[in-house]
């Protein structure tokens, strides 16, 4: 669980500080909607980002991930 929650906080930090600022400087994305997802590992990133920030994702999509470990 520690890894995951690394890879989590890593993941938050870049696109809550650099990708939602990018999309909101292009005019491009409402970013209290954004989204993710991901299959195989990155559903169960997805997941996770789900589970731990659910403040910067509006909704998500996780397909074929291994969740119970």
């Amino acid at each position: 669980m520690h890894g995951t929650r690394l890879d989590v906080s890593a993941c938050t930090a870049h696109i809550d500080g650099f990708c939602c600022q990018e999309l909101e400087r292009r005019g491009v994305a409402d970013t209290s909607k954004i989204a993710v997802g991901g299959h195989s590992y990155g559903a169960f990133m997805a997941a996770n980002l789900l589970a731990h920030a659910p403040d910067l994702f509006a909704c998500g999509i996780a397909r074929s991930g291994a969740y119970n470990r």
